[in-house]
């Protein structure tokens, strides 16, 4: 956000940017090319780092210290680039699937922990995040975590991940589609 210097008021990016239409394309689309170049290149790196510790005998050590420190960088990035793509426009054209890009943006906008709470799945508050037994799988410790900032999850005992449309299509077991339906309604 910038201060005008007037009034002292804070004036959201999204103004700016329908101010001056210019930079979206001269600084936030250049800006989201390159965090989402960041964030796969990172993605690549924890996931070969934690394959590795999986081959080792001992590999438990390194997977915590994994999530301990490369985790909390990847959702930061992550928020990042979900708080730069809100500045982009939003289309209604309806896209191939038969929804409209609107209503995919509000079923990605339904927070994750409303979907986990409505489904009876229960979540233990972990600092900025919560955690839970895993919902997909068989286990004993908690290595379920929802990440609210970013509206995702991920399941550090069967990998599974996504963000809340791909929650709802696990936890409803049901298509893209009706999973974003749900979450419009």
């Amino acid at each position: 956000m910038q201060i005008d210097s007037q009034s002292s008021k804070s004036i959201p990016v999204s103004e700016w940017l329908h101010i001056f239409p210019d930079a979206k394309n001269s600084y936030v689309l250049p800006k989201i090319r390159a965090l989402s170049k960041i964030i796969v290149e990172t993605e690549n790196e924890v996931k070969s780092a934690l394959n590795k510790a999986s081959a080792l005998e001992d590999g438990w050590f390194i997977r915590e210290v994994i999530k301990a420190f490369e985790m909390p960088d990847l959702v930061q990035l992550k928020d990042e680039l979900y708080r730069l793509k809100r500045y982009l426009p939003q289309s209604t054209k309806s896209s191939p699937k038969g929804v409209s890009e609107a209503e995919v943006q509000r079923a990605k906008d339904y927070p994750i922990l409303g979907l986990a709470e409505s489904n009876f799945f229960p979540l233990r508050q972990s600092g900025a995040n919560h955690k839970g037994l895993c919902p997909f799988h068989e286990e004993k410790t908690p290595s379920f975590f929802v990440y609210p900032k970013a509206n995702n999850f991920h399941c550090f005992g069967c990998n599974a991940h996504g963000d809340v449309i791909a929650l709802a299509q696990k936890l409803l077991s049901c298509g893209f589609i009706e999973a974003v339906r749900h979450l419009t309604r």
